[in-house]
């Protein structure tokens, strides 16, 4: 899909009509479906994700500020499957309106930043987009029980809450007092009901196959090698946490010696670009029946690639 950006900057007036106007793109000549699937979006912008633990955010968009670079997002995979979508078309708009303008793109939950309450309404937008929301809680002709919104959220794949937000936003006269929704166990409630997320995790893998097409061995390699540089970096006295180390390493995976951390200017930072790049040496030559002596001079090399005053090293 062509991106026209210069379009979608004429509809940034409210997420709402940002998020209408991303759609329209999205399904030109097709018929839209519940639960819509946003890791679709990104497949058909060429951009790759992947899962991560992220600790302290919700997700992380890499991009550079002129498109030069390819983008990727990262994803919190320690969070729900209804969260991880929210936050995948939370980045999507992040990547349509605010690259080149807004930065870091580092997302945490609750975050009070205008273009971060943009970009979480946008989400609720794309994926409940108002005219289907409205239609389904109108299939209720009273108003809406807690058991009621739980199944809309279940259409669309969103969580219980996310769902009871949007509906007030848009038809606010369903919705009972308060009191009747604040002792509702939706996590309990869905067991009984045998609700369970097969589908949405079904067609996130698909487009994440689609994304990142790499066998098990190549994503093993990428999980020890973040675990490894990072541990390494704290033996060393390097303060830095996971997050900051997913971002180096994912940033030289998508950009190589383009990438700022290989410019000399990040000190103990180039660094850990430089493990990351040894380790994507010690990857390509593992499988060799022997390895002489004077590799360790390509290690060394490698390792001290990025630092200032590279020929030093």
């Amino acid at each position: 899909m062509i991106l026209d950006k210069s379009y979608l900057a004429l509809h940034t007036g409210s997420a709402e009509e940002l998020a209408d106007a991303f759609s329209a793109m999205v399904f030109k000549g097709k018929e839209r479906s519940f639960p819509i699937n946003p890791f679709d979006a990104l497949t058909l912008l060429d951009i790759p994700f992947v899962f991560a633990k992220l600790r302290k955010l919700e997700g992380l968009l890499i991009a550079d500020k002129d498109d030069s670079l390819p983008a990727m997002i990262a994803i919190n995979s320690k969070r729900p499957i209804q969260r991880q979508r929210y936050t995948c078309a939370h980045e999507i708009c992040h990547f349509i309106k605010d690259v080149g303008s807004y930065d870091p793109y580092s997302c945490t939950a609750g975050s009070k930043i205008y273009v971060e309450r943009f970009a979480e309404n946008f989400a609720a937008a794309f994926l409940m987009p108002r005219d289907e929301i409205i239609r389904q809680a109108r299939i209720y002709e009273q108003k809406l029980y807690p058991d009621d919104i739980l199944r809309i959220a279940e259409y669309f794949g969103t969580s219980y809450q996310a769902c009871r937000i949007r509906i007030r936003q848009c038809i606010p006269k369903k919705l009972r007092d308060d009191y009747v929704y604040d002792s509702y166990k939706p996590a309990i409630r869905r067991e009984e009901l045998g609700f369970n997320d097969t589908s949405l995790y079904t067609m996130t893998l698909d487009s994440w196959t689609l994304a990142w097409p790499e066998t098990a061995e190549t994503h093993a390699a990428y999980v020890f090698k973040n675990n490894y540089i990072y541990n390494d970096a704290r033996m060393e006295g390097i303060d830095i946490d996971e997050e900051e180390v997913a971002t180096i390493v994912t940033d030289l995976r998508l950009k190589a010696q383009e990438s700022i951390y290989c410019d000399g200017n990040h000190a103990a930072l180039s660094e850990i670009a430089g493990h990351s790049l040894l380790y994507d040496y010690i990857f390509k030559i593992c499988h060799q029946p022997s390895i002489d002596i004077y590799a360790l001079l390509d290690l060394n090399r490698i390792l001290f690639s990025c630092v200032p005053f590279p020929e030093y090293g």
